[in-house]
């Protein structure tokens, strides 16, 4: 069990941080990667990809996601498997303290993700179902550490999450330009732009 704590443990945000400031009123908007690398990400995955932001701010605590510029989709052709017009695929990076959740239970599905259509201001949110953090099986808290060392550093949790916004928001099949979000409680991500359009092909 001790070992998949610290395999969640990141060594290294070059994107700017999310606040946890309640008072903050909008989160920074940050430069998109390439396009082309989020080809190789698997949608629904919890894995990191070369396009997942990465932290090396040991004190960094909350989200920060990732976004291609653009997407184009195929008009009438849905994904078969996961249903999806488009792959309109965000990565997102999460670090967060222990002890400042209850995580007995799913991490990955209380982080709600936001895409806002910049045209219509229509708001669109949504989940991507997680997977168990199996820390149920201690009697209590103190239970899970050795030593208050062990303590300090596993207090650390951390993880990847790359849902398809066309899936989990059940975006609808037209052309616009969202700007994207994701939130846990009081902290909330940078801000990215999508541009969805409609193949040329």
């Amino acid at each position: 069990m001790k070992n998949l704590f610290l395999a969640l443990l990141l060594s290294t945000v070059v994107m700017p941080a999310c606040s946890d400031d309640p008072g903050m009123e909008e989160s920074p908007m940050v430069e998109n990667s390439s396009d082309d690398v989020f080809a190789e990400v698997i949608e629904g995955s919890y894995t990191g990809f070369d396009c997942s932001p990465q932290i090396d701010d040991p004190e960094f605590r909350g989200i920060v996601i990732n976004a291609p510029k653009k997407v184009k989709y195929t008009p009438g052709q849905a994904d078969p498997i996961h249903g999806g017009f488009a792959r309109i695929i965000v990565c997102a990076t999460y670090e967060f303290g222990y002890r400042k959740f209850d995580f007995k239970g799913d991490i990955e599905d209380r982080i709600v993700f936001v895409a806002v259509d910049e045209t219509t201001q229509e708001s669109y949110s949504g989940t991507m179902p997680g997977i168990d953090n199996e820390v149920s099986e201690f009697e209590s808290e103190d239970d899970m550490f050795d030593s208050d060392e062990e303590e300090q550093v596993l207090d650390q949790i951390a993880g990847y999450i790359n849902p398809n916004l066309a899936v989990i928001l059940d975006l609808p099949e037209k052309e616009a330009d969202y700007v994207v979000y994701a939130i846990l409680e009081d902290f909330e991500s940078n801000r990215v732009r999508i541009s969805v359009r409609m193949s040329d092909e």
